[in-house]
């Protein structure tokens, strides 16, 4: 079956076989919620990749050492004028 977008999708973590920790609701109205990938073996919500549920909703963030890394990228990485 296809994915398509504004359906909700769940995995299990590939290497424990266990559900991914739910982080919240995501506040822009979509109905999506972030899941967590932590990025250490100490599972902290200072270091996770947070990833959307919804098909077609591309807001997942990077967090490290609790900052958001991927707004400070997006920022970083956007053409500068003049």
């Amino acid at each position: 079956m296809a994915a398509r977008p504004g359906r909700t999708r769940s995995r299990p973590a590939r290497a424990s076989r266990q559900p991914l920790a739910l982080i919240g609701d995501v506040d822009d109205g979509s109905g999506a919620r972030y899941y967590a990938i932590y990025l250490t073996p100490q599972l902290s919500r200072g270091s996770m990749l947070t990833i959307s549920d919804l098909w077609g909703h591309y807001h997942s963030r990077i967090v490290d050492e609790f900052e958001l890394i991927s707004t400070w990228a997006a920022r970083h990485d956007a053409p500068q004028p003049g």
